[in-house]
């Protein structure tokens, strides 16, 4: 008796969850999941072609260019031979399905082979190509959809690489390398003050190299002062990245502290300049007062 009296108590919970159903307008067919928004754009793959698209949370005032290896010099595997006439421009988003999706620009980037290296660059105020406005290290991308390898560049920037046509490719940058922008670019005399470490030699001489100077090794030699530190001033913008050599050789880079119980020094990022007077202390210079670690 127990036995029919639980079936019969079953079977009415099943018609009441049944009605509940209908009555919602479901027609009996079940709950109806809520539906996700995407917090990024739903792009078309284009045969052929690497399809990408990216939201900058830096600042952006001007073109955005995505110099990549489909446009370097033919048989070349040098980034500095990118060719400026074939270089593809990103565009505006704009607005998908009513939707309008700010900051998102992409680019198709038509190819035969299937791996595509490349990275957007915001171009200079006087519209001209420079690798100092390229997209920042690999910490400061997320990936939203699509197959791409983020790896860390040679100093503060990325490399990205595209494996897959069949889908487009989304991301955010969260800024610019080195939080350099060219929208509020000022230009004038930098003035570079920096306290050197001791054991250097009687003819060792400091120079400081970056973007502001095209990152010539010989373009700003720094004067010691009779204090033991060295200045020297330059013309130029005052952003980017920028370190300090020996002797105008990179054999001589500048190198950061050593770190307690270790015997060497790892070598720093470009230090950012952000101002016309710059105060530094340098810790090491390779190979004169201390040893690269992980050479």
């Amino acid at each position: 008796m127990k036995k029919y009296l639980f079936m019969a108590a079953a079977a009415a919970m099943v018609s009441v969850f049944c009605a509940c159903d209908n009555e919602k307008g479901n027609g009996g067919g079940g709950i109806t999941p809520p539906v996700i928004e995407k917090d990024y754009p739903t792009l078309e793959a284009v045969e052929g072609s690497f399809v990408i698209a990216v939201k900058f949370e830096g600042e952006v005032c001007n073109e955005i260019v995505f110099p990549g290896s489909y446009n370097l010099e033919e048989g070349s595997t040098d980034w500095s031979t990118v060719v400026d006439d074939k270089m593809l421009r990103m565009e505006p988003v704009g607005t998908i399905n009513d939707k309008e999706w700010d900051g998102w620009y992409k680019v198709v980037v038509p190819m035969e082979g299937d791996t595509l290296q490349g990275k957007p660059v915001q171009l200079k105020n006087d519209g001209t190509f420079d690798w100092l406005y390229q997209t920042g290290d690999s910490a400061s991308w997320t990936i939203k959809a699509g197959a791409v390898s983020i790896k860390a560049g040679y100093s503060g920037e990325s490399d990205l690489t595209f494996t897959d046509k069949s889908t487009p490719v989304c991301l955010i940058s969260a800024k610019w390398k080195d939080g350099a922008s060219p929208c509020n670019v000022q230009e004038g005399t930098i003035t570079f003050n920096a306290t050197a470490p001791e054991g250097l030699l009687d003819e060792d001489a400091i120079y400081v190299v970056g973007d502001f100077n095209g990152w010539n090794l010989e373009g700003t030699p720094m004067t010691k002062q009779p204090d033991g530190t060295w200045t020297a001033e330059a013309t130029g913008t005052v952003s980017g990245g920028y370190k300090y050599v020996l002797n105008a050789s990179w054999d001589y880079e500048e190198l950061a502290a050593i770190e307690e119980g270790a015997d060497c020094a790892n070598a720093i990022n470009n230090r950012t300049l952000s101002s016309t007077i710059v105060n530094d202390t340098i810790e090491n210079f390779r190979d004169r007062t201390a040893t690269r670690c992980e050479e």
